[in-house]
């Protein structure tokens, strides 16, 4: 995919990026968070046609800076555990999560 073909992917769906990036954060042991999530035995089993039924879902397209959720942190990546949110309000979330 050429730079230009690859962003307007990327614009038409929003999804995509989320998706990447939570898959990385499983499988990949390179990544920089691996050791929070795949590290942790958390597994990404999510497929392309489940993250567009979630992003349809939770409306991702209507959102400033969606972000994939997991609604039990301890749990997998699976059509079951996630959602769609705005980035600020999961990053209060976790923060909130952190301090108890």
């Amino acid at each position: 995919m050429s730079s230009a073909s690859g962003k307007i992917f990327r614009l038409r769906n929003g999804w995509y990026d989320c998706f990447r990036g939570a898959r990385r954060r499983c499988e990949d042991r390179k990544h920089r968070s691996f050791p929070r999530y795949g590290g942790r035995g958390i597994k990404f089993l999510l497929t392309v046609n489940e993250i567009i039924k979630l992003w349809n879902r939770d409306r991702g397209d209507f959102m400033l800076k969606p972000s994939l959720d997991r609604i039990d942190p301890d749990g997998d990546y699976c059509f079951e555990n996630c959602r769609f949110m705005e980035f600020s309000v999961n990053v209060s979330r976790k923060t909130e999560d952190w301090d108890e």
